[in-house]
């Protein structure tokens, strides 16, 4: 019955009739409740391959948000399951945050009056928060279970609500949000990484996490196999160039260049080029007033 279905779901939708492959796919799911491969591909189907099918992006954020809901329902299905926890969370972050549309999308969801799809923990209405409420709920199953994700290495799938809290700040700056939530975001974001740091222990085979925050005297104390694994998961996850990043930019002087830069560029878009050369007179010093006292940056 369920190889009947899929052929049947994938039918429907060569054909365009989107609408009828739902009570199709909730069918499978039925089927099949503790299988990972149908809860995924239906919940990407509908966020990605359906959604692209629409022109307007209103349609696209409807489709977006059906393959988010259908995800969730999965965690509902299946307790303890990190691997679907941490796949809402990427689809929050890579959906509404990295498309071509991402402009868009991320004002639609802002003006999303469906609170417990768009609002995040912090009260903070963004893609990348709601993301990092759910990376931080599938670090907690991992975590609490003592247990490797099936999917995925523990580095890159634990450092996920750090990472998106770092694109939280800096998105922010990029669509010209600048002032004090800018930089706490930082702040909050480097204060993430450093926890994630210090999760795990230094034998890479018995614990669940290669531990890569020390301090100097700590560092020096590892074997050089310990910091082989060090270097190799750093590398990984580019964990020394978050924090370090996270750290400059919250800087007041970064933040300042950062709006004095945004409002050049848009002045120069605009035709305003005095405006444009003033801002750029400011905000370029500062710049490199920051760059070289951070030069490992």
């Amino acid at each position: 019955a369920v190889p009947l279905l899929w052929h049947e779901a994938q039918e429907l939708q060569l054909q365009g009739r989107f609408f009828e492959i739902e009570p199709l796919v909730k069918s499978i799911t039925l089927l099949q409740p503790h299988f990972y491969s149908p809860w995924e591909f239906q919940s990407w189907n509908f966020a990605f391959n359906v959604a692209a099918e629409w022109e307007g992006v209103r349609d696209k954020y409807y489709w977006i948000e059906k393959g988010v809901d259908f995800m969730k329902t999965a965690t509902e299905t299946n307790r303890n399951k990190a691997d679907l926890e941490w796949y809402v969370g990427y689809m929050y972050f890579t959906r509404f945050g990295q498309s071509d549309e991402k402009k868009y999308l991320r004002e639609l969801f802002r003006e999303d009056n469906n609170l417990d799809f768009s609002q995040s923990k912090s009260g903070i209405k963004d893609n990348y928060m709601v993301a990092y409420d759910w990376f931080e709920k599938a670090n907690g199953t991992v975590l609490s279970l003592n247990r490797p994700p099936k999917r995925m290495a523990p580095h890159p799938f634990l450092c996920r609500p750090a990472l998106s809290r770092s694109y939280y700040a800096e998105t922010m700056a990029d669509e010209g949000n600048f002032g004090p939530r800018v930089g706490e975001g930082w702040q909050q974001s480097y204060r993430d990484w450093i926890q994630f740091g210090l999760l795990g222990g230094k034998d890479r085979l018995k614990d669940l996490l290669f531990r890569l925050e020390y301090s100097p005297s700590e560092y020096e104390a590892l074997t050089p196999e310990q910091k082989h694994w060090r270097f190799h998961y750093n590398r990984m996850i580019k964990y020394d160039h978050w924090k370090k990043r996270c750290q400059t930019e919250a800087l007041p002087e970064l933040q300042a260049a950062r709006e004095a830069i945004f409002q050049a560029n848009e002045a120069r878009e605009n035709g305003a080029y005095a405006k444009a050369l003033e801002n750029y007179e400011i905000g370029i010093p500062l710049w490199r007033k920051v760059m070289e006292q951070t030069e490992e940056y």
